[in-house]
């Protein structure tokens, strides 16, 4: 009796030791969404595995069909492999815009290949595209603007236009839109379209910049953009290295003045150079506005029995203004009195801002004209942000410097006429 009492309590002991084993987790098919966000050509893909059915997923990926229901590749369904976590995305491109596109994402495993629920996709309406602009027939005033655009199904545009902004340098718009022209469009099926305007009421020498668009249902698509300059002179345009600093005729006539300041650069340290001669009244340079070529041509014809003890500087300002070759352009002069005296007026416009004024020497400067027997006439260029001129006019002995040693030799040159 009481080894059976001890067996079954040994046999207890070891009953009571022992622990159930778990049963494996039922393997099942992946599950899985997929969602996606279509674009005019492409598609953009992302797909979900919320459950891997307690089994590595080996292959995951997704298929895109134009037609519906079709899992397996072929002409109308292509397959596409991810490399991804259980969140991947694919972005499909090369697609045909405004077109269904069905996609289902798939999911591979030991238990096999599961699908998400298909979906449907439209990729978006291709908007118009517009050729190059060309601009013909340009003058002061006015431009002809030109070019072609194609419409596509769906997008067929309401209207077209032009817009136009100011450019100070042809680089960069300045400020907001200054002028658009539009047309309604009555066109009712894709293809091909011309377009043309007519730009008028511009600035004579104005850079802008014209940017061409449609309107579509619901949006304003933009195409191509150009910028022109109209012909003509604007105060401070910069001009083959030369500043506009006077316009006549509504922009078609002017002069420039030459930004780089005249040096003797015979010498290894070059020096600004002598007026032309030390003393001696010939025959006069006038003082008016215009009469710059004409003084230059008779200061640098001079001879020296016309002049005090026969000395004449071949390169003074004169004749440096005479020489300057810059480019095509060769037809400089030094300036007369009136000349810069016609800048006076003019000069928040031709230097716009402080650094423009930098662009040239802030000094006084050498004219052509002379002054009775033994002066020339010396003017002086001031610009204080703010304020619309400074001018001031010195009378200086000829071959003798003021306060300022000598003036600067400063170039300018009649520009062409222009319609």
């Amino acid at each position: 009796m009481k080894n059976f009492l001890f067996l079954v309590a040994f046999g207890s002991i070891v009953w009571n030791c022992t622990k159930p084993v778990p049963p494996e987790p039922q393997k099942t098919l992946a599950i899985l969404s997929v969602s996606a966000l279509p674009s005019v050509n492409a598609l953009a893909l992302t797909a979900n595995i919320s459950s891997n059915g307690n089994s590595t997923i080996t292959e995951r990926g997704c298929y895109v069909s134009s037609v519906a229901g079709q899992h397996t590749e072929s002409a109308t369904c292509t397959k596409f492999i991810v490399v991804g976590n259980d969140i991947f995305t694919k972005t499909v491109d090369n697609l045909i815009s405004n077109t269904n596109y069905y996609i289902t994402a798939y999911a591979v495993n030991e238990v096999g290949t599961a699908y998400s629920l298909e979906i449907v996709a439209k990729t978006g309406l291709k908007p118009p595209v517009f050729s190059a602009i060309s601009i013909a027939d340009i003058t002061k005033n006015s431009a002809r603007l030109f070019g072609t655009f194609e419409v596509f199904a769906g997008s067929i545009p309401t209207s077209m236009g032009l817009e136009y902004r100011l450019s100070d340098n042809g680089v960069t718009p300045v400020g907001e839109v200054i002028k658009t022209q539009s047309v309604a469009f009555t066109g009712t099926t894709p293809g091909t379209y011309n377009f043309e305007f007519l730009f008028t009421d511009g600035a004579p020498g104005q850079i802008y910049l014209v940017k061409a668009y449609c309107i579509v249902p619901d949006s304003k698509i933009y195409g191509s953009e150009k910028f022109f300059t109209l012909n003509g002179y604007k105060y401070g345009m910069i001009i083959d290295g030369d500043i506009v600093v006077a316009v006549y005729n509504n922009g078609g006539d002017g002069k420039a003045l030459h930004i780089q300041e005249l040096k003797n650069t015979t010498v290894s340290s070059p020096y600004r150079p002598s007026w032309g001669w030390y003393a001696g009244y010939f025959a006069g340079t006038s003082t008016i506005a215009g009469s710059g070529p004409a003084n230059t041509i008779a200061i640098t014809s001079a001879t020296p029995a016309q002049v005090y003890q026969g000395v004449i500087d071949p390169l003074g300002a004169a004749y440096l203004c005479r020489d300057l070759v810059n480019g095509s352009h060769s037809d400089y002069f030094l300036p007369s009195k009136g000349d810069y005296q016609e800048i006076m007026d003019h000069l928040k416009d031709i230097f716009k801002t402080q650094t423009y004024m930098n662009s040239i020497i802030k000094s006084n400067y050498y004219t052509s004209s002379e002054n009775g027997t033994d002066y020339y006439y010396s003017v002086g260029l001031g610009y204080v942000e703010g304020d619309n001129h400074g001018f001031f006019l010195t009378t200086v002995k000829m071959g003798i410097t003021d306060g300022f040693g000598n003036p600067a030799c400063m170039a300018m040159r009649n520009l062409p006429h222009c319609d």
